[in-house]
């Protein structure tokens, strides 16, 4: 009571004391730090990316990010992430790599497909130049793994979760579950003579340096061959070549090709087709167009400044059935490069002219796989009627009665068969037709399947489905995919431009719970990926090491408050009977003692 006296006798003189104290001791730190920050993720309207983002919201509310999901049509998803410069802040995204990744395009600076934006990081660009030129697997994989270890050091993107991919099969009383890693295998019934199996999508395009989907490639594996393919234990192996030799320390392939092979209008194949298939495949800003230019790079001349004729004699002829590559660099990769699939020269080596004048320009080479039938040199044959869009894609099986062989050929010369007679032999091509079914829904997919009217269906985001349809006898196979779903972060954004932007990607990495995604997104057919690699992938480094970011709450909350955010963990300070003091208590308490201390000292003053 002498106290309130004192401060009410005093008020006038005190109130600046009083003002000074709370400049000294502020009671509070909270005005002066920030608690949240909203962030946009990008991704399709598709509910296995939305149940992705979803989690990823609701988690990372926990750790003050507020995040907006923007939800779009397919075509403006793509415009957005792959644009130059991209126009995303987060997105997420799938994508697939082959076994033995070449991980130049989707990961190096100057890749044309880079997935991580406009991100540029010397480091990150030197360990995968390096990569590029090391022809031994096991000297890869090393530089592979300190590669892996910088990049989730530095974090240009988030890797989430590897799903597995499943098909399910009727009545089949063999399967090989080791697949080419961009489509299934067709396997089939003994004594089956047609095949039905769905797709979500129509295929784009039977052009192997246009088209990108998978479903394509799925076909056109049965129309076309390479020059070298994957077995079903994923081993290089020849195709269409006989052999092929290695020289110069992997800067020469030499090949030596089938000599008993037709295109299916009976025009014999011969090492032009492979000339003619590789110079399309590299030809990117000319007739051709084709998105497949990066994968042939290694050869050219460096030294030659008109674009267009650095790969003049760098791919020779040698004779009817020999062809030569040399390589201007080193190329690891190279093998799968020369999986392009062989395109008949007799046929697409076209002009505006050979056209009737139906298409012009640009759309001349482009547009004959849209006027004409496909034609390969593979087991099965498609023809432009055959081909009915968004609906339809009829196979037939290229046997005796339909193949245009030349006269001369003895079909009856057991040492001496022609390579599509020898398929005749192999039980896998006993189907006679192919259909392959754009069925865009996926219960009706899975419908069609139970009820006998599809012999394979795809169970791509169906994972729900597979315990039931294994339960109900179906033969439900998992295929050997490479696909990862992922978290892209533009660099170039405003939010991580900033210098302190690794803590808050750290925190966001840290507070991923991947666990509960496998489990109720992926019901359980899917594995944590912590690399920018699949984990099935040659090279995948999975040792652990300090930038392995688990889901732990408390590192993400650590990691929020060293970029600036201070997460309010919960208290019982709400409950009226906690008399506990807040954290504000000890800053108030030094207010008071510190103004009584000083209105004391002048009374003191005064009285003496």
């Amino acid at each position: 009571m002498i106290i309130i006296l004192i401060l009410l006798k005093k008020l006038p003189s005190l109130f600046l004391l009083v003002l000074i104290s709370f400049l000294i001791f502020p009671s509070t730190v909270k005005g002066d730090t920030q608690t949240s920050i909203s962030l946009t993720i990008d991704l399709p309207a598709n509910p296995v990316y939305e149940q992705i983002a979803y989690t990823l919201r609701q988690t990372w509310e926990d750790i003050g990010i507020n995040l907006e999901i923007a939800t779009q049509e397919w075509g403006t998803y793509v415009a957005a992430t792959a644009g130059k410069p991209p126009s995303y802040q987060l997105a997420v995204v799938e994508y697939q790599l082959s076994p033995e990744p070449d991980i130049y395009a989707l990961y190096h600076s100057s890749g044309g497909s880079n997935l991580l934006g406009p991100y540029n990081d010397t480091t990150n660009d030197q360990y995968i130049e390096t990569i590029l030129e090391l022809d031994d697997r096991t000297d890869r994989s090393i530089v592979m793994s300190s590669w892996q270890e910088s990049f989730t050091q530095n974090l240009p993107m988030i890797p989430i979760i590897s799903p597995e991919h499943h098909y399910g099969y009727s009545n089949m009383e063999s399967f090989s579950p080791n697949m080419p890693y961009y489509a299934p295998a067709i396997h089939f019934d003994e004594g089956k003579t047609r095949y039905h199996v769905s797709l979500l999508d129509d295929a784009n395009l039977m052009s192997p340096i246009h088209a990108f989907d998978a479903n394509s490639f799925l076909v056109m594996d049965l129309i076309y061959d390479s020059l070298l393919r994957y077995d079903e234990d994923n081993i290089i192996v020849p195709d269409i070549a006989t052999s092929y030799q290695v020289e110069d320390e992997g800067k020469t392939w030499h090949f030596n090709l089938r000599d008993d092979i037709y295109w299916h209008d009976g025009v014999r194949f011969n090492a032009t087709d492979v000339y003619f298939s590789v110079m399309a495949a590299i030809d990117e800003d000319g007739l051709f167009g084709s998105i497949l230019s990066g994968d042939w790079t290694s050869i050219y001349d460096p030294s030659i400044i008109v674009p267009s004729e650095r790969w003049i004699g760098n791919i020779t002829i040698d004779s009817e059935f020999e062809i030569t590559f040399k390589l201007g660099r080193n190329y690891a990769y190279i093998p799968q490069s020369f999986m392009l699939p062989i395109m008949p020269e007799h046929i697409l080596n076209v002009t505006d002219t050979d056209l009737d004048g139906s298409l012009t320009d640009e759309d001349a080479w482009f547009g004959i796989f849209e006027v004409s039938n496909v034609i390969g040199t593979g087991p099965y044959t498609l023809k432009k009627s055959d081909w009915l869009r968004d609906s339809q894609i009829r196979l037939n099986l290229r046997n005796v009665s339909n193949t245009h062989l030349p006269d001369e050929i003895d079909l009856n010369d057991p040492i001496n068969q022609p390579h599509e007679i020898t398929w005749l032999e192999n039980p896998s091509f006993a189907i006679e037709e192919i259909y392959f079914r754009v069925i865009s829904q996926h219960t009706t997919q899975v419908t069609s399947f139970e009820n006998g009217e599809l012999d394979m269906v795809s169970l791509l985001w169906n994972f729900e489905l597979i315990d039931s349809m294994k339960t109900n006898g179906f033969l439900i196979a998992e295929s050997t995919h490479y696909n990862i779903f992922s978290l892209v972060i533009n660099s170039k954004d405003h939010v991580f431009a900033e210098e302190n932007a690794l803590h808050l990607k750290k925190a966001m990495a840290y507070q991923m719970d991947k666990a509960s995604m496998i489990d109720t997104i992926f019901y359980g057919y899917a594995q944590s990926c912590m690399n920018p690699i699949s984990p099935i992938n040659v090279g995948y480094y999975n040792t652990l090491n300090p930038y392995i970011y688990e889901f732990n709450t408390q590192k993400a909350i650590d990691e929020m408050a060293a970029y600036g955010i201070i997460i309010e963990t919960p208290t019982d300070t709400d409950d009226p009977t906690d008399s506990s003091p807040s954290e504000e208590s000890p800053f108030l308490l030094m207010q008071i003692s510190f103004m009584i201390l000083i209105i004391l000292t002048i009374q003191r003053k005064r009285s003496l």
